[in-house]
């Protein structure tokens, strides 16, 4: 997990580890309190010397965290205008022939979908047209491949 912080234009960075959530939620926020390990440095270097690495942080510090999960294979992040009907996606295949694709909905909010069932490559029509002809050619604009989100 990398944290940040801001200070003007300068911006600090730590290397750290989830270990634990705080047991309560913030009922106006909806916001919860992460533990997080950092390797702190605490000793300050001699007169004359460099400190190698960021100053320590330190507890109660508000940051700013990037964190990253385990890639999900077979899962894809779509924007949500790529859902047709409750259960589907628009494909092209092979001859790009407009195609409709099960998939299951693992998650989903006002703005994209996180959905299991797509093969790496699948082109996946993320604003469906306005008529639907399936088994028409289409010609694609962008193929994407079906990432990790």
């Amino acid at each position: 997990m990398d944290l940040f912080f801001r200070a003007g234009s300068q911006v600090l960075h730590w290397e750290g580890r989830a270990v634990r959530l705080a047991a309560e939620v913030e009922r106006d926020t909806r916001l919860f309190h992460l533990v997080v390990e950092v390797a702190n440095r605490l000793d300050v270097p001699a007169e004359g010397e460099e400190a190698s690495g960021p100053p320590p942080i330190l507890p109660g510090l508000f940051v700013e965290a990037l964190i990253t999960s385990n890639p999900h294979p077979g899962v894809a992040a779509l924007p949500r205008s790529a859902l047709f009907r409750a259960d589907q996606v628009l494909v092209l295949d092979e001859e790009s022939r407009l195609r409709t694709r099960q998939v299951e909905v693992l998650e989903a909010d006002a703005d994209r979908v996180v959905v299991r069932g797509l093969d790496e490559g699948m082109r996946v029509l993320v604003k469906p047209p306005a008529f639907l002809d399936l088994g028409a050619v289409y010609e694609a604009l962008e193929a994407v491949g079906a990432k990790a989100p």
